[in-house]
This record gives C-alpha cells, sequence and structure tokens, in this order.
C-alpha cells in the first residue's frame, strides 16, 4: 500500500460512477476484489456470500426489485468515520479515498456505529475493514480492481470532476444520480423504486442518544489523562476519583428526576467534575420544540434552513461535514459543548410528554439578541446575504456577551478564545453553493434557500409538511432554523 496522509478539505480527486441500468449482477467485480485484497480462498471454498460485506468482502453486488445493485464504501466528503475514530485509523488520503490504518484500528467500533452507510465491518482479528479505492492501483495508474474486471462497463474510473460531469450528463438526459458533490462512489439509474429500496436497506436510522454519545467522545479523549503520565498509584487515584463522581452524577440525575434537589447539591457535581475535566461545561439545557408559522414575505432574500426528523437517519455526517468544511478536520475538541469543532450539534428537546433529539445549529434569527447586545458592533445581520447573522472578526473583543444572550446556546469559545457559530457556510453561499450540512446529508434531510421564492425546494418542503415546528417562539426572536415533520 501507498504512502497515505490525511489531507486538507477539500480533496476531490478520483471516484466511480457506477452504472446500474448496465450491470448484469455477474459478481466479477466481486471476485476481483478479493483477489486484491488477498482473500482468494473464499472464491476457491465458496465460504462467503456475495451479497453480504464483511471483514474479508468489501464488496458485495445485491438486488432490488430487479436491479444488481454493486454496494460498498461510498468514500463520503464529510467522513464521520475519520471524525469519531480516537487514534486516527480513518484518514482521508491524497486520493479522496476513505481508508483504515488496520495496524492502527483497536475494534471500537465507532465507525461502524456512525457510518451513513454501514460499511466497516469486523474481521476476525476484531480490526475493521472496507474498500480503499485500491489506492495502492491507483497510485501506480491503474484503475481500481473491480472497475477493471467489470465486464459490462457498469464501473468507471477517474477524475471526481470528469464522474460528476458525467453523472450530470445522465441526469439532463432524464435519469436519476446520487453522491454528485456528495461522495466518490456515485450512481446512475433509471428505476427509483430499487433505488430507493437499496438506500433505505443500507442508510438504516441510528440511536441518537448513542450517536451523541460517540461524537462527544473528543472531549473524553482530550480531558483524560494517559496512564502513563500519571503512574500506576496516579491512574489508580484517577480511577478511583472517576468511578465516585459518576456514581454521584448517578444520584444527582435521580434526585433532579424526583424533584429532590436542593441548590447546594446542584453546585457540588459539575464544579468538581469540571476541575478534574470530566465534564464539559456549558452542556445543553433542555429546550421547548413548538408550532410554527412560516412567515414569508416579498422584497429581498429571506435564507432559512429546514431539518427534516422523519427524514435524519442521525449518522453526524452534517457534523462531520461542518467539521471537515469550517475548521480542516480539526479534531481538537468543543469544550464550550463538549463536542468536536463543528456548529450544528444534537440536543435533547421537549416536545409534548416525551423529550425527543434534533440536530440544531444558529438559528439566524431575525431578532437576534446576540446583535442587539455586542458592545463593538461584531454580530450583524446581513441584509444583503438573505438575512444571515455573521460575526466580523476584526471587531470581536471576545466579551462573549453574545454567547450569555444566545437563548439557543447556538455559540461556543474557539481557541483564540473567541466566540464561534454556524454562518450557514457563508463562503459555500456566496459562491451559489448549499451549506455543507444541507450538500452533504446522505438521505436529504435537510434544505436551504430563499423561503421568500415561492418555487425554491425549501419553501415547497414547508408548505407540504405535516407539521412545522421552531425551538422557543416565546422568545420573540423570530428563528429561521425550521424543524419539520414529513
Amino acid at each position: 500500500m501507498s504512502e497515505t496522509k490525511p489531507v486538507a478539505w477539500p480533496r476531490r480527486d478520483y471516484g466511480v460512477l457506477v452504472d446500474l441500468d448496465k450491470c448484469d449482477g455477474c459478481g466479477k467485480c466481486v471476485e476481483a476484489c478479493k483477489l486484491r485484497n488477498g482473500t482468494s480462498y473464499e472464491l476457491r471454498y465458496k465460504t462467503f456470500s456475495p451479497t453480504e460485506l464483511t471483514g474479508t468482502t468489501w464488496l458485495s453486488v445485491r438486488k432490488y426489485s430487479g436491479v444488481s445493485t454493486p454496494y460498498r464504501c461510498f468514500h463520503c466528503y464529510s467522513a464521520v468515520c475519520a471524525l469519531v475514530c480516537p487514534v486516527n485509523a480513518h484518514i482521508v488520503t491524497d486520493y479522496g479515498a476513505v481508508i483504515i490504518q488496520t495496524d492502527k484500528c483497536i475494534g471500537c467500533g465507532r465507525c461502524a456505529e456512525v457510518c451513513c452507510y454501514g460499511t466497516p465491518r469486523q474481521g476476525f482479528d476484531r480490526r475493521y475493514k472496507k474498500c480503499d479505492l485500491c489506492i495502492d492501483r491507483i497510485a501506480k495508474g491503474s484503475p481500481p480492481a473491480c472497475v477493471e474486471a467489470c465486464p459490462t462497463g457498469a464501473l468507471k474510473f477517474g477524475p471526481v470532476a470528469e464522474i460528476y460531469r458525467q453523472a450530470k450528463e445522465e441526469e439532463a438526459k432524464g435519469r436519476k444520480t446520487y453522491g454528485v458533490e456528495l461522495t466518490h462512489w456515485v450512481y446512475v439509474y433509471s428505476n427509483e423504486e430499487a433505488f430507493r429500496e437499496f438506500l433505505g436497506d443500507v442508510a438504516r436510522r441510528k440511536d441518537p442518544e448513542k450517536i451523541r454519545k460517540i461524537l462527544s467522545f473528543p472531549v473524553e479523549r482530550a480531558t483524560y489523562p494517559p496512564v502513563s503520565y500519571l503512574g500506576i498509584e496516579g491512574a489508580a487515584v484517577a480511577t478511583a476519583l472517576i468511578a465516585f463522581f459518576g456514581w454521584r452524577q448517578s444520584r444527582i440525575e435521580e434526585k433532579k428526576k424526583r424533584g429532590a434537589m436542593n441548590r447546594r447539591e446542584f453546585l457540588k457535581i459539575p464544579i468538581a467534575a469540571a476541575l478534574l475535566g470530566l465534564v464539559p461545561i456549558g452542556e445543553a439545557k433542555q429546550i421547548k420544540l413548538q408550532p410554527a408559522e412560516v412567515k414569508t414575505g416579498r422584497g429581498g432574500r429571506k435564507f432559512a434552513l429546514l431539518w427534516s426528523s422523519t427524514k435524519c437517519i442521525f449518522c453526524g455526517a452534517c457534523v462531520a461535514a461542518c467539521n471537515a468544511v469550517n475548521y480542516n478536520r480539526d479534531k481538537t475538541p468543543n469544550l464550550t459543548w463538549g463536542w468536536p469543532q463543528a456548529n450544528t450539534r444534537l440536543v435533547e428537546v421537549k416536545h409534548g410528554e416525551a423529550p425527543r433529539y434534533i440536530f440544531t445549529q444558529c438559528q439566524h434569527c431575525e431578532e437576534p439578541p446576540c446583535v442587539y447586545n455586542c458592545p463593538t458592533g461584531a454580530s450583524y445581520i446581513d441584509k444583503e446575504l438573505g438575512g444571515l447573522v455573521l460575526v466580523n472578526y476584526n471587531l470581536c473583543v471576545g466579551c462573549k456577551y453574545c454567547i450569555s444572550s444566545c437563548p439557543y446556546e447556538a455559540r461556543w469559545v474557539n481557541g483564540e478564545g473567541t466566540p464561534s457559530k454556524c454562518t450557514w457556510c457563508v463562503q459555500r453561499v456566496k459562491e451559489g453553493k448549499l451549506p455543507a450540512c444541507v450538500a452533504f446529508c446522505p438521505v436529504g434531510a435537510r434544505d436551504f434557500g430563499d423561503i421568500n421564492d415561492p418555487d425554491s425546494s425549501i419553501a415547497k418542503r414547508l408548505r407540504e409538511a405535516k407539521a412545522v415546528y421552531v425551538l422557543m417562539p416565546e422568545k420573540n426572536t423570530k428563528p429561521r432554523f425550521y424543524i419539520v415533520e414529513e
């Protein structure tokens, strides 16, 4: 395998175009993949299923409504698996491929839990494995083994810009595509029902509580000192303290639920635990989700962002995309939220009797308290850019009044001591592109655009939604982040 290293975002080099109308399900691609990966013995003894991914089978061919569909790692731009890997075994290479360095993998399984398409699989050695886009072959100027072996021309390899161009040409002919500007593995197809069946099978909804814990892991990794630094005695003391405060925290939570916790009890644990670095300061409070009326009007643009609670599979791709685009895949934790460096996060909200989880971020309010409370005018509304709430860091003095005044806790303190927040990827919006969280959502759970334009996709979805909600409308901030049920 050629030498690999992490690279800056974005690095779009090579991709594969998969024409499902040409695939006949012969399985030659699967055989070539196994020959290249050194597991050809399974071909001889037929000890594998060509329709299932395993630690030794990195490419499979499945059938949905009669359509043969090759299935393997999509090599996403967002690469949420790389974000949550605690030992940096997952990296994005020079060729755009997302690979697992098996010599570093510890078998924790976080990559498999968050993967949008469920492709990393555990091998006999307990380490996770998946398609690496044959980067050793690419380095020598050859296509991936599966592409070279395809007898029908269903698989095409080349620079990803060329792959996207070909996909868009097919789109113009009336065919459908999936993966353009999203992954390095792009599908072209005609049978929409079969592809929906495939996507519904591989991109399954995940447990939001488990995903929140996994995405919070960078904070744990940064705050707990390595045992080698402490010595045996120090490690024993640290373990005892962690166990004690974990037990104490559970007692506090029990009393909190019963409503029997006084002020002194409430203050004991967060302060002591923060001193030990066991819990992040500024953990999100529970906020209310209430029905809302979408108000549109004439005149200039009015940008808004939509998040669908029914379409979202809670994979965390939006968080990873934000981290990649805005923070160059920096894994230094955001200690304000106990989260990766990203501007969108998963929080618990009140909705009726039962709590629920939603992804949220800056609401870009029409009446933003952060702007009104900023003493230097650093926070402002860009009326020429659809009303986005932005920050001029040349004027920011780091007073953090904006953080304390935001009812949504949408701002966090970066490494320079100044507030960071979601800008709806203003740099991309100026270029006519979608925010990263919208563009790289694998299931279309997000949308963005001008709600004053009745023909925009977001305006149509808001009109057709079964229910539309906003966070804390009683604050009269007029938020423009809409939660919908479709």
